[in-house]
């Protein structure tokens, strides 16, 4: 290793990072990476943008920060909020909030610092703070999700330093310039957290109280699930309970009445429970609880699951119980071999009778096993030799530029 790479190996700048993820709420690949980030020393600043006018209305007066899980959050205040209809305000919204982070991490003029971004539509912040270093990471299909997300994904890219994508699918719908170069940083999971499961809580001492065998799900509940499926397979399956945990966004489904009536449907049957939502600490003991766990994904892209890689396979895994889930292509690319895929409600029905009988995919053994590959750890190393990669190499150029 050069002195170079070891000097850059030591430097840890400021991290601003941006995502629409509440980091209280359910943890995903955000919180997991810059959590990370954040213990191995990097000070990270993260922010969910500054509230719009009418996100107002039981918001502080004054924004304030509050340090959690090795990293600094921002929470905005009522002052100078975004607004959709007065362009003028929203951008002075903007610079009002980049300033304060700014404040926060004691970043100065000509400091150098980092952005790492999550989200495209954050792309006005991440212009008026004008950073060292840019970093975009795609974990979705941001092109099925919104305008914004439309809007300045393009411009993103051309900002951006550096472009990392969840998985190969995602890069390739996102991605349409093959000039820019291709790296990938997969979703994972906290293995040392399945090393002592039992960690009782109100919500797994529920599902002890529901009788099996127990199909379980965990996740969020919302459009892309295939509530039609779910249904055939809890009318097909009565002598399984079907246990559904996280956090219900029931809103998004209300305009398509089919989908809304068999999202109802499902949840009203005899052999169906919601429990609620978890925190992560309690995820390894609910779902070392189940007998099965499923990930019923709609495949088709109006759900945009199709280019997903959900990090809840990687916790199944680690759990080591069987998985039967949906055919994707990250799903097939990076689970094949480990967990039953399935295309068709026969496929699904065969599946999970044949897990029933004891007759799996792959041993538990060797679930738990390919977890352990996929751990956090490895993927904030990943992450972590980009950044160094990037401030050698920017750093190289500036050097024979004035040599």
């Amino acid at each position: 290793m050069s002195c170079l790479s070891r000097k850059w190996e030591e430097k840890q700048l400021p991290i601003i990072a941006f995502s629409h993820t509440i980091w209280d709420g359910q943890w995903a690949g955000r919180q997991h990476t810059l959590s990370r980030l954040g213990k191995r020393g990097w000070p990270v600043l993260y922010s969910n943008g500054a509230l719009y006018s009418h996100q107002c209305t039981n918001a502080q007066y004054f924004g304030h920060e509050e340090q959690k899980d090795d990293v600094r959050l921002y929470k905005p205040g009522k002052i100078l909020p975004r607004n959709y209809k007065i362009p003028l305000a929203d951008r002075w919204a903007v610079k009002h909030h980049c300033k304060k982070l700014k404040q926060i991490l004691s970043i100065h003029p000509n400091d150098e610092f980092i952005v790492f971004c999550f989200n495209p539509s954050f792309f006005p912040y991440v212009k008026e703070l004008n950073p060292t270093y840019v970093l975009y990471h795609m974990f979705d299909a941001y092109n099925f999700i919104g305008e914004d997300e439309n809007t300045y994904h393009e411009q993103l890219v051309d900002m951006a330093d550096l472009v990392t994508a969840v998985n190969h699918t995602v890069w390739d719908e996102m991605i349409k310039n093959p000039t820019i170069e291709r790296h990938i940083v997969e979703n994972g999971v906290d293995i040392s957290s399945f090393d002592n499961v039992r960690q009782p809580s109100d919500i797994s001492t529920r599902i002890e109280e529901i009788p099996g065998p127990r199909i379980g799900y965990l996740g969020t509940i919302n459009r892309k699930l295939d509530y039609v499926l779910l249904n055939q397979l809890a009318e097909k399956f009565t002598r399984c309970h079907f246990v559904f945990i996280g956090r219900v966004m029931n809103n998004t489904m209300k305009s398509d009445q089919k989908k809304w009536t068999s999202y109802q449907d499902f949840f009203h049957r005899e052999n169906v429970t919601y429990v609620g939502q978890i925190a992560k600490e309690h995820i390894p003991f609910c779902l070392d609880l189940m007998d099965i766990q499923i990930a019923p994904y709609l495949s088709t892209k109006e759900s945009w699951m199709f280019a997903a890689y959900p990090l809840k396979i990687n916790e199944y895994l680690a759990s080591g119980k069987p998985v039967v889930s949906a055919y994707t292509a990250p799903i097939k690319q990076y689970f094949e071999g480990y967990i039953d895929i399935c295309h068709t409600v026969d496929e699904w029905i065969d599946a999970i009778q044949r897990n029933l009988d004891g007759t799996s995919a792959s041993t538990s053994v060797e679930r738990t096993n390919y977890a352990r590959q996929n751990d956090w750890e490895n993927r904030v190393d990943k992450f972590e030799h980009f950044i160094h990669n990037l401030m050698e190499q920017k750093t190289a150029c500036y050097s024979s530029s004035i040599g």
